[in-house]
């Protein structure tokens, strides 16, 4: 699940692990047929959201982007897995793409430029 991390960083508050978000509003997601909502993660992921942080080795593990179609094993670069996005629909994106060349978890156009992680492939 997106934890809105940019969103909360801009605005000058985020909470602490365990603690409640306060509310955020639909207008604040700029990019609605862009922007993830939900999406697959590694199975043995004890994560519940994606923290966003400039060191992406802090949640890149946590992300299966080759749920369906790629060989086994973690950056497999092959594949493609499931996602929810803002404007209700469902879209499977092949690896990397949520990523690059904007960070589609991102909901502000620093963090979707910022966070945005581009590996070779």
């Amino acid at each position: 699940m997106n934890g809105f991390q940019d969103f909360y960083l801009a605005a000058g508050s985020v909470p602490s692990k365990g603690a409640s978000y306060p509310a955020m509003s639909e207008g604040e997601v700029g990019h609605p047929t862009d922007t993830i909502l939900f999406g697959e993660k590694q199975s043995q992921s004890s994560q519940y959201y994606v923290i966003l942080d400039a060191d992406a080795s802090k949640y890149l593990a946590d992300l299966e982007e080759s749920r369906h179609g790629g060989t086994e094993g973690l950056f497999n670069q092959s594949g493609f897995a499931n996602y929810a996005f803002g404007d209700a629909s469902v879209r499977v994106l092949r690896y990397g793409a949520s990523l690059c060349p904007l960070n589609l978890w991102a909901v502000t156009e620093e963090g979707r430029t910022n966070f945005a992680v581009c590996r070779p492939h």
